[in-house]
């Protein structure tokens, strides 16, 4: 569940988000504050471990990048993929949308429809995400906090990326977004919401729980230097 904490946007500290995470049943969340600079990550790095050492679930840290252009993502991709465990690129442009899918060290392209007149990806953009391991992310605040129109829209756009992303086999994840404690959701309304848009139960179940998983360990392993290259692992 990727939520923000009061590094960046978000009302509350990491250790009240996780505490407020494992009420509702969390094992595990990823605290995905937007990117200011090295030192706030390393700041949330260890927050985030403290934060798991009270709580006794999972609490990764994480980081949201907004990039102007394909030339400033691959810079921020660059300057934080070795410093956290889960990266999420906010998308929007069409170009923006494109360059995260063609990035390998990119996990989540999310919201890609956001402030578009359309779903924000095309055939070329889910091959890629197919590729390169790049995971498509709903975001259920995003949702939640929209009205008529706008509500509408994103929800039909919605619907047809998780319908292309079965189409073409790209993970597909559902985040709260949760920016305060009275943001976040259990597991099963995020899951619901998927299920409501398209998503078959066992597959909407997966959205939270086995691909989640697989991506925090494929990036323990990155971390940890296991990883060489794409398709190159230390055993």
């Amino acid at each position: 569940m990727d939520v923000k904490s009061n590094f960046s946007i978000g009302e509350h500290t990491v250790s009240q988000m996780a505490a407020f995470a494992q009420s509702l049943g969390w094992k595990g969340i990823v605290v995905c504050d937007l990117y200011k600079d090295s030192a706030t990550l390393d700041n949330l790095n260890s927050e985030c471990k403290e934060a798991s050492e009270k709580t006794g679930i999972e609490v990764y840290s994480g980081v949201t990048i907004q990039p102007k252009d394909p030339k400033e993502l691959k810079k921020l991709v660059s300057e934080t993929r070795d410093k956290v465990m889960l990266l999420i690129v906010q998308g929007g442009t069409y170009q923006i949308n494109r360059a995260a899918c063609e990035n390998p060290y990119v996990d989540i392209l999310m919201s890609p429809e956001q402030n578009r007149p359309d779903n924000g990806l095309d055939e070329p953009c889910f091959t890629a995400a197919q590729i390169n391991g790049v995971s498509i992310g709903l975001n259920f605040r995003q949702l939640l906090n929209t009205y008529r129109k706008i509500r509408s829209r994103l929800l039909d756009f919605s619907k047809i990326n998780i319908k292309l992303c079965k189409k073409y086999a790209v993970p597909l994840v559902v985040v709260s977004g949760a920016q305060s404690m009275m943001d976040m959701r259990d597991p099963r309304q995020l899951v619901s919401i998927a299920n409501v848009l398209g998503m078959d139960l066992p597959h909407a179940f997966n959205l939270l729980s086995s691909i989640p998983q697989q991506i925090i360990e494929k990036n323990q392993k990155r971390l940890e230097g296991k990883i060489i290259g794409k398709g190159v692992e230390k055993v």
